[in-house]
């Protein structure tokens, strides 16, 4: 009878602390959101989904709380149960989104690609063979002297893999994803700026959106790099747009991760030169230097290099997003990317600069928003997005967002390699934004006849 008692005691106390549990829960929840210049949509849903959840399920565990009988042992248990299901859930969640192998073994078999298993030590052993080959990487610690903000020039560069083939393509004299010809020319009509989106990374047969709007259009120079942050992509635009005075600047800004990588690079001493200094490495000029620096990087850096990606799937099972439930969230359409804190200020400071240099090359900028296949659907409560058009828009930058276009498609999960799950574009989605861009810029600019014009739904 004692230990019966001492149960429901012990029953009582947990199901009342609940309350104290939610009243911290949502005073953290409200201290790591910025609510300055939050809308109506915006508050009305933190507290629909949010603070409405957490304080229903305190309420129902006090009413409970106050049964004198059993039911308050038999609802811990249920109780537990249920917590141990979701956060089971959310475990399974996050393993299946960094099971590469699943993922790229089924966007094989959509795509009609035989799945090349190899790793990229025996692609590069093999290509060897007849080329020197190197594995896609970048430089982005401190130099005295030089930083290069391209891949090794004049190389073979084997890429990443999720369509079932690797991405190769023989880099240019600067290292980036070119046709050497292109630099011969004393200007050129358009340059894209951006990261592995741009890039056209992954994309077998290197059908990237550039290289499909180079099919149709070749006055075009892509300085896009994998792993490029805003800072990375003004110096790139600093450093070869600049001297080539295009008449077009795409800057192709990735929501997934363009602000977060903001913060990764803030105390960079040469990223912030550019950005606060009339700063140029002369990079156009040093292309010995520069594949002379990448070689020695890379011969310095090759074992971490070509092991970057032999990491365990328990290794990347990431404790605090369990915590937060933050992929089965996102499978309910209910992440909004609240919780990052980005530094707009800086954001706001990089692009001033680079509409500063685009108007010192008498070029226009154009910033386009390139979303994850969530955030294309969540553009009216995600302050995120809100405030990346509201500084763009404050500088009088031009604003295209690709999220339209994405939502309207047939298929929108099919534009991305591994759908629902993320990725890079696969095939479709590379081809959409280049019928956006010759559809909403370029048909409508000198430069391309009319007639050639893609029409886009």
């Amino acid at each position: 009878m004692g230990n019966e008692k001492n149960m429901r005691k012990f029953s009582t106390y947990i199901l009342r602390s609940t309350f104290l549990l939610a009243v911290f829960l949502i005073a953290y929840m409200v201290e790591k959101r910025d609510f300055s210049q939050a809308n109506y949509n915006e508050i009305l849903h933190f507290g629909l989904y949010y603070v409405f959840p957490v304080l229903f399920f305190s309420f129902i565990c006090i009413g409970i709380s106050f049964i004198k009988k059993p039911i308050q042992t038999v609802t811990l248990v249920y109780m537990g149960a249920i917590i141990f299901a979701i956060y089971a859930a959310e475990i399974y969640l996050q393993y299946t989104y960094y099971d590469i192998t699943s993922k790229i073994t089924r966007a094989a078999q959509e795509h009609n690609y035989s799945y090349d298993e190899r790793n990229m030590e025996e692609v590069l052993s093999d290509l060897s063979r007849n080329t020197k080959a190197y594995p896609f990487f970048t430089v982005r610690r401190e130099y005295k002297d030089l930083l290069p903000l391209g891949n090794i020039p004049n190389v073979l560069v084997v890429y990443c893999n999720e369509l079932g083939q690797y991405m190769k393509f023989v880099t240019d004299r600067h290292g980036f994803n070119n046709p050497n010809a292109i630099w011969n020319e004393e200007s050129v009509d358009i340059v894209a700026l951006g990261d592995s989106f741009t890039q056209g990374a992954c994309m077998p047969e290197n059908n990237g959106f550039v290289n499909m709007i180079r099919n149709e259009y070749s006055s075009i120079i892509n300085l896009a790099i994998g792993g490029n942050n805003p800072q990375a992509n003004l110096a790139a635009m600093i450093e070869y747009a600049l001297p080539k005075r295009p008449k077009y600047i795409l800057w192709f800004h990735y929501a997934g991760n363009d602000l977060s990588g903001i913060t990764q690079l803030k105390g960079h001493q040469m990223y912030n030169k550019y950005i606060y200094e009339d700063f140029l490495q002369n990079l156009i000029q040093r292309e010995n230097e520069v594949e002379e620096e990448m070689l020695k990087f890379y011969e310095e850096n090759k074992h971490r290099i070509l092991n970057v990606t032999k990491k365990s799937i328990y290794d990347e099972i990431i404790l605090k997003q369990v915590l937060k439930l933050y992929y089965l969230r996102t499978r309910l359409g209910q992440s909004r990317n609240l919780d990052g804190v980005f530094d707009f200020r800086l954001f706001h400071d990089i692009m001033k600069k680079a509409k500063e240099t685009a108007k010192a090359a008498n070029s226009k900028l154009i910033f386009v928003n390139i979303p994850t296949l969530r955030q294309a659907f969540i553009t009216d409560s995600d302050p995120n997005y809100r405030k990346t058009y509201d500084t763009i828009h404050a500088l009088d930058i031009e604003w295209l967002d690709i999220s339209p276009a994405i939502i309207s498609s047939e298929d929108p999960s099919g534009l991305y390699a591994f759908r629902d799950r993320g990725g890079h574009f696969s095939y479709k989605g590379n081809r959409l934004v280049a019928d956006v861009m010759l559809e909403k810029v370029l048909s409508k600019s000198s430069l391309i006849p009319h007639d050639r014009a893609v029409e886009v739904e």
